[in-house]
């Protein structure tokens, strides 16, 4: 099957920010030392990271971002066990639902709206609500859109084409940027992260707040800041600089649950940070380079802790298991982590460049 992208989704039950390994990392700089301590109860089972491709863990196969022109670059797993992906191309955030089988809800973008590193689901009845970042700059060439103001919770409308002005349930921090958002339903936790100076040696602020209470809080209108954005593909066509005030829901006004502060950095290790997910009282944080072939997790406690520091994947070594996936030369890059019911999905993206394919794993 050629020019499609393979998305790789590991799930590791029980298992578990530079963002992405694309050209442009992320603005995430320099910080002091985590504190690391060990935990005797944690969420996730140590035996579950040493699962291998033998241990049969493929979830669905050959599967494609609008037919392959998309590479993933963030993903959730919704009730039914759909996926639903996220991707970028041509300064555009696409969206698409799909079945393990292949079957396949057309696509939805967003212009401009940001690199698509992580995202998360809320599922209403039959709709589905994307959480994503929203309101980013152009960072460099076409597709290099990140500094992201704001999160926007979007209802996936199949064959839909959206500015981020078209959002209309926005959430808002402050005077931040680089956000990156995750929910826990299941917890009724709504989790931020973005770019922070407030304490020496960290350089990511993480809030929890109540899902619940976030969704129902009072809407006012701010000024979110610049935002440079337009150029080449795409319905703006020369670059522009804006200042746009946004209705928003303030995120000041509600007490958080949680609050924190990480060294993001440390926690990359050189690495792309490549999404993060939230369960329980745990943040999950995972970093990969698909050149290097690499997949760690490292778990932070709501109280800024590091539980379980760049934990790495065990099945990501057997590069002639992956090889037999299709990568011939062996690259697989690390796109998206969740943990859903207590089963923890990672997602992967493999295949040479323009014949890229898919497959999804499971365990």
């Amino acid at each position: 099957m050629s020019n499609k992208f393979i998305l790789i989704f590991s799930l590791v039950a029980g298992m578990l920010f530079t963002q992405c390994a694309c050209t442009h990392a992320s603005s995430y700089g320099d910080g002091g030392k985590n504190t690391i301590i060990k935990t005797d109860k944690p969420d996730i089972s140590s035996d579950r990271y040493e699962k291998t491709l033998s241990d049969n863990i493929v979830y669905a196969n050959a599967l494609a971002i609008a037919d392959g022109d998309v590479g993933m670059q963030g993903f959730d797993i919704l009730k039914n066990g759909d996926i639903l992906a996220c991707g970028t191309r041509h300064s555009a955030l696409y969206f698409q639902r799909m079945t393990t089988s292949g079957q396949y809800q057309k696509e939805m973008k967003i212009w401009y709206a940001a690199h698509g590193t992580n995202m998360s689901v809320e599922e209403d009845g039959n709709d589905a609500y994307i959480w994503t970042s929203n309101y980013s700059s152009r960072l460099g060439g076409e597709g290099d859109y990140y500094a992201e103001k704001i999160v926007s919770r979007v209802k996936y409308q199949p064959g839909m084409t959206l500015m981020p002005e078209d959002c209309e349930d926005n959430y808002y921090v402050g005077p931040y940027q680089n956000l990156l958002v995750c929910i826990d339903t299941e917890n009724d936790n709504l989790c931020i992260l973005y770019s922070s100076d407030e304490t020496p040696g960290k350089d990511t602020k993480v809030v929890v707040w109540s899902l619940r209470q976030a969704r129902k809080s009072p809407v006012s209108t701010v000024n979110i800041g610049t935002v440079i954005r337009g150029g080449d593909n795409g319905p703006v066509a020369e670059t522009e600089t804006i200042s746009p005030d946004v209705a928003v829901h303030d995120l000041r006004t509600v007490k958080p649950k949680y609050s924190f502060f990480v060294n993001s950095t440390e926690l990359n290790a050189g690495a792309p940070m490549q999404g993060f997910c939230i369960y329980g009282k745990r943040l999950y944080w995972f970093t990969g380079d698909g050149s290097k072939r690499t997949a760690k997790v490292s778990v932070v406690g709501f109280n800024g802790s590091v539980e379980l520091s760049r934990q790495s994947l065990a099945f990501i070594d057997d590069k002639a298991g992956i090889v037999k996936l299709g990568s011939k030369s062996g690259y697989f890059e690390a796109e998206g982590i969740k943990i859903r019911k207590g089963i923890l999905y990672t997602g992967y993206l493999w295949g040479p460049t323009g014949n890229w394919k898919l497959t999804v794993l499971n365990q």
